[in-house]
């Protein structure tokens, strides 16, 4: 029966069930997918054509063929190598994918825009394409189903194409693993091979030890010298090593060590001793831990210690050299200290070798150089091949330890050790050599001068001829230009660096001037060789020989386009700022301004210089006065204005700023005035819209805070009837109530009414402080009588809770500055708070530290505490914290804690918080000790915006 018919809770073709059964018996790869393939024919109905391939997918997602014993060879060759992708077929878009692609018509579907003619010239109509993935989910192959007709699987068709990719799956991870497998032994193998290790394998409790043939043709023995007891190898151990040797062995062995591994000499078959390094681990243990077997290797390091020898003799060898030697050496690390010196140091810079050790070698160069120095290092050192590190030598300067300095040669040398690079320097002191050479080029200092600055500044500088044809060029001309020498000699600088951006009238302008023999200063645009456009700054002045004729001419160009695009950005910046700057001549009186100006003032840009008095006339009538005289001020004196008025533009209102000074000649006369006005008319418009709103906010508030205190005030009245009578039924006054259960009621109506009656006040004291009406008398205060009340006050509630109250008497009698009443009322808020969220059996204390500059009192508690996130607003008004179960039986209405806050910063304190979930919390008070301190720490109690 076909899958076209199957049932969709029919089982599995045998088919498949053999094809795992040959996966797991280690059948061939390539047979098992041609089988496969097969029963995928078979089942799908090879009489209706039907034609399967697997196409394998690499690591790079290209595509190769690995089974379609139905198709030809030409067709699936032409796979071979593709990138899996969009229009590669439906197995390259499947692999690409991640998912099923079913082509129902090879003709029409855009996924084989690529291979469409080849697919229809093998009679291939439709494709069904299922990606085939391994133990991870990777894709590592497609499973193909060829129709020579256009159709689409039904669902029970899908289903087997997936069983069937899955069986896939299953055969190349197996083979995948069985190859890796096959490898990491094969790898294992060479390694040991590779590293000429021996192996051994001991049986603890007998004593038999089994040694690789490497291990025992390592040591120089025949496969029959040694027996396979453990004594024997021990017998071997150097005598002076085995003490140790047998110590550390039994270490690992009682299981005080995770491995053992020793180096020590053995005995080889000639009589020799051979440098081992012996590793090994015990790998099996019985019952009761002790060792059962233990493996291991050799390793012969007889070469390595051969080199650790001559290594010490050359570091001895060295440090001979180094402590004869006449110059001083230094080694530094990275950061610049120094790591080691020689004597030679001690003496040419008079510190002793110790002294200078983890000193920066900066200490050794003048005071002046050592900035520079240290900004060398960091650049090497962040990057780049050395630039100075290697050289012969350089000549610097040298600072002994009595200050004076001194000129010295260093060569450099950079070397690596463990990962660190370090520097040694090599320093001779070249004082004589110095002062011999400077006699020498005293007299061609002054020529060598002139050539230095004409050939290593950076502005261009040509030396031209009588006719202006270029004689000589620095290498700035080349940097700035782009052209050699050799490329422009004879010609005129316009003739070269000329281009279609040039102003020809200015071009023209400075030829007529070099023609007459005359000097000329310009800034004119020119190109370089490659068409790059740039300004440049020209002064251009003759020599005259001795006969006052032109000889030839000296110009310096300097490039300025940085200083151009800088003045294009200023006024663009002007622009968007609403912002022009101006300049007043007093001597004329008049202005002259950026083009911003003239579009604040809606004045054509043409309209020329305009006098102080023309622009005074802008000012609005009211301001103008005003405004004329504070500039007269200025224009006497050259201080600083600053103002803001109004312009008055036709029928509009603009609002200017403007900033100026003047500038002053050496003998105080101002010479002129510059200032800057900006266009803030938006500003001043948004400054009233803001005015406005907050306007309505502060009279909202009021209206608030007069709503609060009038209703506190109105519910307070009835609630003390009712508190007041309630006391008179649970005290049953005027005789028994007769029923427990109302005596129970009663009780419970007074607390609830006692509970709002403090509500209620709080709402109150918060809308006073709203509306600022809460003025405390700053007096000097006792802290021991005030802590004492607001104890005694939440006393009752504490027992009643079962948390103990208690305060440490160390400051008690320290002293601040607040008001008493209030302070106490921010003790009991603190206290309640502390008290309420405390659990039974817990405790709450105060205490005072009165060692800090302000008097700081704290309230402490072992309660639940409080999560970071909400201790940011805990001091806001009804805040309330739900955030765990054990705070949610506990009520509250978030006024407590911001009332006490408010209280404190009226008093010119302020209260912190700290709290640890699950430890708890501790309120600080922090009051001022003296009264200028209640002036200069008092802020605003509480504003709206704060909420």
């Amino acid at each position: 029966m076909s899958v076209e018919s199957a049932h969709p809770d029919a089982a599995p073709p045998r088919g498949l069930l053999e094809i795992v059964q040959a996966i797991a018996a280690g059948e061939d790869l390539r047979q098992t997918l041609r089988a496969l393939c097969h029963l995928l024919e078979a089942e799908l109905g090879r009489e209706h054509g039907f034609r399967a391939s697997i196409l394998h997918l690499d690591a790079a997602g290209r595509l190769s063929a690995a089974c379609a014993p139905s198709l030809p060879d030409a067709y699936l060759h032409a796979f071979d190598g593709v990138a899996i992708g969009p229009g590669v077929g439906s197995c390259g878009a499947a692999c690409f994918q991640g998912e099923t692609v079913v082509s129902e018509d090879i003709a029409q579907d855009p996924n084989w825009d690529g291979y469409r003619d080849l697919a229809l010239a093998h009679g291939l109509r439709a494709c069904w394409s299922q990606p085939v993935r391994d133990a991870s989910g990777r894709v590592t192959a497609c499973l193909g189903i060829y129709s020579p007709r256009p159709s689409a699987p039904d669902e029970a068709q899908r289903r087997f194409l997936k069983e069937a990719s899955r069986i896939a799956g299953l055969a190349v991870d197996r083979h995948v693993k069985e190859r890796e497998n096959a490898a990491t032994a094969e790898r294992l193998n060479l390694m040991l091979e590779a590293n000429e290790d021996g192996v051994w394998d001991w049986d603890v409790s007998s004593g038999a030890v089994y040694l690789s043939p490497r291990l025992v043709a390592m040591l120089g023995y025949g496969p029959d010298d040694l027996s396979g007891h453990v004594s024997t190898w021990e017998s071997l151990v150097h005598p002076e090593d085995r003490p140790w040797v047998m110590h550390v062995l039994h270490d690992h062995l009682d299981g005080r060590t995770p491995y053992y591994e020793t180096e020590h000499r053995c005995r080889t078959g000639a009589g020799a001793w051979m440098w081992i390094l012996d590793r090994g681990k015990v790998v099996e243990r019985d019952g009761d831990g002790r060792p059962v077997r233990m493996v291991g290797t050799h390793t012969d390091i007889t070469r390595r210690k051969d080199q650790e020898r001559q290594l010490r003799h050359n570091k001895a060898r060295y440090k001979a050299i180094i402590n004869t030697a006449a110059d001083a050496i230094i080694t530094m690390g990275e950061d610049r200290r120094i790591t080691e010196v020689n004597p030679a140091t001690a003496r040419m810079f008079g510190w002793a070798p110790g002294e200078l050790i983890g000193r920066p070698v900066e200490v050794l160069m003048p005071t002046e150089e050592r900035g520079e120095h240290v900004a060398w290092v960091e650049r090497y050192v962040a990057g780049g091949p050395a630039r100075v590190v290697g050289l012969a030598s350089r000549q610097l300067t040298a600072q002994h330890r009595d200050g004076h300095t001194f000129p010295v040669s260093l060569s450099i040398t950079e070397w690596w050790i463990d990962g660190q690079r370090n520097f040694t320097g090599i320093i001779r002191d070249i004082s004589e050599a110095v002062a011999a050479d400077s006699r020498l080029r005293a007299s061609e200092a002054e020529a060598r001068k002139l050539a230095l600055v004409a050939d290593r500044t950076t502005n261009a500088v040509l030396i031209t001829d009588a006719h202006s044809r270029i004689e000589w060029a620095n290498r700035g001309f080349e940097q700035q230009t782009g052209y050699t020498l050799a490329e422009v000699r004879g010609a005129r600088p316009g003739d070269v660096l000329a281009g279609p951006g040039t102003d020809p009238d200015e071009f023209d302008r400075v030829r007529a001037r070099t023609d007459r023999g005359e000097g000329y200063t310009t800034e004119i645009l020119s190109y370089t060789k490659h068409g790059q456009p740039y300004w440049v700054a020209i002064d251009c002045q003759p020599v005259h020989d001795a006969w006052g004729r032109i000889e030839r001419f000296v110009t310096i160009q300097n490039d300025i386009t940085r200083h151009r695009d800088l003045e294009r950005r200023l006024l663009r910046a002007e622009r968007v700022a609403k912002l022009g700057n101006w300049v007043l001549d007093p001597a004329t009186r008049r202005l002259s301004w950026s083009d911003e100006l003239f579009r604040i003032l809606e004045m054509p840009a043409d309209a020329g210089e305009p006098t102080l008095e023309e622009v005074l006339t802008f000012y609005h009538p009211d301001d103008r006065r005003e405004v004329e005289t504070m500039l007269a001020h200025t224009l006497e004196t050259g201080e600083e204005l600053s103002y803001r008025r109004r312009l008055l533009i036709g029928d509009r209102i603009k609002w200017v700023d403007v900033r100026c000074a003047g500038e002053l000649d050496a003998n105080g006369r101002v010479v002129g005035v510059f200032g800057i006005c900006q266009d803030v008319t938006g500003s001043m418009e948004r400054e009233r819209e803001l005015l406005e709103a907050r306007r309505h906010a502060e009279a909202a508030n009021r209206a608030k805070s007069e709503f609060l205190a009038t209703m506190s005030h109105e519910l307070r009245t009835p609630l003390n009837a009712i508190i007041g009578y309630t006391e008179m039924m649970a005290e049953e006054m005027l005789g028994p109530l007769g029923n427990e259960r109302y005596r129970g009621y009663s009780r419970n109506v007074l607390e609830s009414g006692r509970y709002l009656h403090s509500m209620i006040e709080n709402v109150l004291n918060l809308s006073r402080m709203e509306a600022e009406r809460v003025e405390p008398s700053i007096q000097p205060v006792v802290l021991d009588e005030v802590l004492a009340r607001a104890l005694s006050m939440i006393q009752p509630t504490a027992d009643k809770k079962g948390v103990r109250l208690g305060r440490d008497t160390a400051g008690d009698a320290a002293q601040a500055f607040a008001d008493p009443h209030l302070l106490q009322q921010v003790l009991v808020a603190c206290l309640e708070n502390a008290v309420k969220f405390t659990p039974h059996g817990g405790r709450v204390w105060l205490a005072v530290d009165a060692a800090a500059a302000a008097v700081r009192v704290q309230v402490r508690d072992t309660g639940i505490g409080i999560p970071q996130k909400h201790l940011a607003n805990v001091f806001k008004p009804f805040y309330r914290v739900h955030d765990t179960a054990a705070t949610s039986g506990n009520t509250g209405t978030g006024i407590g804690l911001a009332l006490a806050d408010r209280l404190a910063r009226a008093m010119g304190g302020q209260l912190e918080i700290e709290s640890t979930p699950g430890q708890g919390t501790v309120v600080t008070i922090a009051l001022p000790t003296s009264d200028s301190q209640v002036v200069t720490l008092r802020r605003p109690a509480w504003s709206p915006s704060q909420t």
